[in-house]
């Protein structure tokens, strides 16, 4: 008796392990939006996102974010914008995912207003390039649905990191500054005439 539940009981195994093998995972793809726009050193950077299904059949049903990140330490972001509160990091589309095959869905991930690391909020931040590598970030998503509940991490085959410049406005000369100049060589020309 006990052989033949231990063979019942493998047989229910090898089905559940069968099933789970033949379960078709939906394929998600992430891809940062808006990278390599200029700002001036006072602005404020939105980073949005794009997941997509690029799934054949398989739909994204019910899925809530789960197993995402972000990390910034050692990035020049890091010493010179913090995220805007409300609402933080959004590392994936806020509440219930539904994607059908072939459809995205885009989201603002950050919004990261200046504020240096040796300065106040909304001061001016360095010229540059900042950049948030493609290592630095991931997509996550789990799916509930009783013994048939997956995890799926976001694709970034195609993607690149995100990236911005920053830049100072170009010079615009002062009014006064005409005005110096101006006198400056009228001054020059009396005192000519005078010698």
């Amino acid at each position: 008796m006990p052989v033949r539940h231990g063979l019942l009981g493998l047989a229910l195994l090898w089905a559940t392990l069968c099933a789970a093998q033949a379960r078709a995972i939906p394929i998600i793809q992430f891809e940062f939006l808006g990278s390599g726009q200029v700002f001036s050193p006072t602005d404020a950077v939105a980073m949005r996102g794009r997941v997509t299904n690029v799934s054949a059949d398989e739909s994204l049903t019910s899925a809530v974010q789960s197993g995402g990140f972000i990390n910034l330490s050692g990035l020049a972001i890091f010493d010179n914008y913090v995220e805007r509160f409300p609402p933080g990091f959004q590392l994936a589309p806020p509440g219930v995912v539904n994607l059908a095959p072939g459809a995205s869905l885009d989201w603002t991930i950050a919004t990261w207003d200046p504020w240096p690391i040796t300065g106040s909020p909304g001061d001016p931040v360095e010229p540059g390039t900042y950049v948030l590598p493609l290592d630095n970030f991931q997509v996550g998503f789990f799916v509930a649905a009783g013994q048939d509940s997956f995890s799926v991490i976001a694709r970034e085959d195609n993607a690149s990191a995100f990236e911005w410049r920053v830049q100072r406005p170009a010079g615009v000369a002062a009014p006064g500054a005409a005005w110096l100049i101006l006198s400056g060589l009228l001054a020059l020309s009396v005192r000519r005439k005078n010698r």
